[in-house]
């Protein structure tokens, strides 16, 4: 194994583990969400529940994909 295939195996593992730790940002974003709207009542409620819940969805699918093709 050559210096530059170590290199790209190195860098390919850092981005999997950073997107991982953005789908757990996700998630908590979406705990955080759900708790402010239930201490804090607005009309839009709804709409940032589903904006919180595309976005957990959209980072794990991200990350989803970028296992099945490492």
């Amino acid at each position: 194994m050559n210096l530059t295939q170590l290199y790209t195996n190195f860098i390919q593992i850092l981005i999997l583990v950073l997107q991982i730790v953005y789908v757990l940002f996700a998630f908590m974003l979406t705990r955080q969400i759900k708790l402010m709207n239930r201490n804090f009542q607005t009309p839009l409620a709804p709409l940032f529940s589903l904006l919180a819940l595309i976005h957990f969805l959209v980072s794990l699918g991200i990350l989803a994909l970028s296992i099945i093709s490492f």
